[in-house]
């Protein structure tokens, strides 16, 4: 006897259902996103204050706001005038502890005598030449 069989024939029923994802060969690839490198950021310089000069040397002052214009020795001392374009700065240095260190620390514009955050932009203007 010999064997039969049914033959059938498979259809395959595809049903879209809502919101199914396109089969993979009829999806598009997203263009690649490339990651930037975390580059550290740029910290700006701290703003320079008038209580950053006081106690310092005449070197140290000179190396944070350039050169003095002026130098004119007192006794034991010295009075150091610096200029910029917003102000003229007098610095007052006295031996403290065998060092010639700044004591007092005055500034001007034409108009007059500067205080308080006045006399720290001032110096802040020298802080960043």
């Amino acid at each position: 006897m010999g064997l039969t069989g049914c033959s059938t024939t498979f259809t395959p029923v595809t049903q879209k259902l809502p919101n199914s994802p396109k089969p993979a060969h009829e999806q598009t690839m997203a263009p690649a996103v490339h990651a930037t490198p975390n580059t550290p950021a740029v910290r700006p310089r701290p703003k320079l204050r008038i209580s950053d000069l006081i106690s310092s040397t005449a070197a140290e002052i000179d190396a944070r706001i350039g050169e003095p214009v002026l130098v004119r020795r007192e006794d034991n001392g010295e009075v150091r005038i610096y200029r910029n374009t917003a102000c003229v700065l007098h610095v007052f240095a006295y031996p403290k502890n065998g060092t010639i260190r700044a004591v007092h620390i005055e500034a001007r514009t034409q108009a007059g005598r500067l205080n308080g955050d006045a006399l720290d932009n001032c110096v802040a203007n020298f802080g960043q030449s």
